[in-house]
């Protein structure tokens, strides 16, 4: 519960100010608040990724989340910018890269957005799934056909999003715990599932 979660960062807050993770924290349950309709809270998480920021400098996470809160609320100049603020920090993030190619392409400049996306590509150029020789070979057979057309449709894209990749491969190679933050159809929820099929 996004509210309940606002409560009790606020509580954790009031006790170490100074905190840039709990302010983001925060910022992302109002960001999820906001989502949901409560538009008078887009300030909150605005500024407690703000706040965040001006304790941590390089807190690239934060950028990148502030990217992804005004792309959602259609405030393309400033995505734009908090995008290329998280690039700066860190010029290999695709994420970034993929929201400044969004926020540019709203703006019309078409160039950077083109720009933005071949940078994303020549980084993470996505394994497919027959691709990932480093998971079990049930899981990657299953992943491949659940990936091919059936009747229409496949069920799942080929290949996947870099942090369902992540996801994929943490934990059932890793056999680790992982969190990802992600904006809004960007497929977290398939992060969730894909390992729990792979495990099937």
């Amino acid at each position: 519960d996004a509210k309940l979660a606002n409560h009790e960062f606020n509580l954790a807050i009031a006790r170490d100010l100074k905190n840039p993770a709990l302010h983001a924290a925060n910022a992302l349950a109002y960001q999820i608040r906001t989502r949901a309709g409560e538009r008078d809270l887009f300030d909150l998480a605005e500024t407690g990724y703000l706040v965040a920021l001006e304790q941590q400098h390089d807190y690239q996470q934060a950028a990148v989340q502030l990217a992804h809160l005004y792309l959602e609320n259609k405030r393309y100049a400033q995505a734009q910018r908090a995008a290329a603020y998280a690039l700066k920090l860190e010029s290999k993030n695709v994420e970034a890269l993929h929201l400044l190619a969004s926020a540019s392409y709203s703006l019309g400049d078409v160039e950077l957005s083109l720009w933005a996306l071949e940078q994303a590509r020549t980084i993470a150029p996505n394994d497919k799934y027959a691709a990932m020789t480093d998971i079990p070979a049930a899981a990657r057979e299953a992943y491949t056909r659940l990936s091919q057309p059936a009747n229409g449709e496949p069920l799942l894209f080929d290949p996947p999003y870099s942090h369902q990749a992540d996801a994929i491969r943490t934990i059932l190679r890793d056999h680790r715990n992982l969190m990802i933050m992600t904006g809004t159809g960007s497929g977290k929820t398939e992060s969730f599932l894909l390992p729990i099929l792979g495990k099937l």
